[in-house]
């Protein structure tokens, strides 16, 4: 099965999305249940996973499951169950060069910098907005941090219309590909990428400010145009009361669909009893939309239902 259509989704503000989840709060946590005693998910699991899939792909593009059955785990279990869930939801695709598809995100005490560019997940450091590499980003809390670490989710559908609203001659730029840092993580320096591809059955919006800025590392500088364009954008995506906002517990899970949300992380702090980690995996699926070709550098594919989304492992790249 798969969705014919993937047009611009309602936009939504704020916490009131996380109600849509409750939906399927009883049978999914029935299925984590079922699935930390042994179960293995089959036929009959496939109308609920279709309905959480068309969830992320035509609704809210939100899901935030708070688990019992995850909270009581221990740790080896908690993963366990954890790279089931994800097994079962989606196709799992490389998170890092090194071919892993299950990462913990945490402090290592590194920094990231326009320079120097450093993984966010490796760090402590207040994430913007973005869109990560990936159709569905899914994470599962197993501690949170002593202060910080707020998880922010916005509607990519709701950008761009208060875009037009303010500028309606946006969406012929935002459209328009401009330079997109690939960090060390594709085969080129920097690729161009448009921010914004709609057509009418067909909505993407793809950003991350800081890959925008940081091609300048590579001697490109963006138009003035389009740095003024990339400030009123964050501006609108930062409004107070337009994203939604949650503090993570152990067990929570949250599932983000890349191309019509966009997320963000507080900076957090860890004392000797709470270090904030969190397991994260990136999925495509059957499910997905067609992508633009611009997309290949860092998707691979840009066909609907395809695998697609990660990054190359060095190992398989094409010298």
């Amino acid at each position: 099965m798969s969705f014919s259509s993937h047009p611009r989704p309602l936009a939504w503000r704020g916490d009131a999305v996380f109600e849509r989840s409750a939906h399927f709060y009883a049978p999914l946590e029935a299925l984590l249940g079922a699935m930390a005693g042994g179960y293995q998910p089959g036929a009959r699991d496939e109308p609920l996973r279709c309905e959480l899939h068309q969830e992320l792909e035509l609704q809210s593009g939100v899901l935030v499951h708070d688990s019992p059955t995850l909270k009581r785990l221990e740790s080896a279990p908690f993963r366990s169950l954890f790279t089931a869930f994800c097994l079962w939801l989606g196709l799992p695709v490389p998170i890092n060069k090194e071919g892993l598809y299950l990462k913990e995100v945490r402090d290592h005490g590194v920094r990231d910098s326009r320079d120097a560019p450093q993984r966010g997940h490796l760090t402590n450091q207040e994430l913007a907005f973005h869109s990560d590499r990936a159709d569905i980003t899914v994470l599962g809390c197993w501690c949170p941090a002593a202060r910080g670490g707020a998880f922010r989710i916005r509607s990519s559908a709701d950008v761009v219309s208060q875009a037009e609203q303010r500028q309606p001659a946006w969406l012929t730029q935002l459209s328009q590909p401009i330079a997109h840092d690939l960090r060390d993580e594709g085969g080129a320096p920097w690729t161009p990428v448009p921010l914004l591809s709609e057509q009418p059955d067909q909505f993407v919006l793809r950003y991350i400010r800081k890959f925008n800025d940081s091609v300048a590392r590579h001697g490109v500088e963006q138009p003035p145009l389009v740095s003024r364009m990339l400030a009123e954008l964050d501006e609108i995506i930062e409004k107070p009361g337009s994203y939604a906002e949650l503090n993570f517990s152990k067990g929570m899970l949250v599932a983000v669909n890349n191309h019509i949300t966009l997320h963000a992380r507080t900076r957090f702090d860890n004392d000797e009893t709470h270090e904030r980690c969190l397991l994260r995996c990136w999925l495509s699926s059957e499910f997905t939309r067609p992508l633009p070709e611009s997309f290949l550098p860092l998707f691979h594919s840009v066909q609907a239902g395809t695998l697609r989304g990660g990054v190359q492992p060095e190992a398989s790249r094409v010298t």
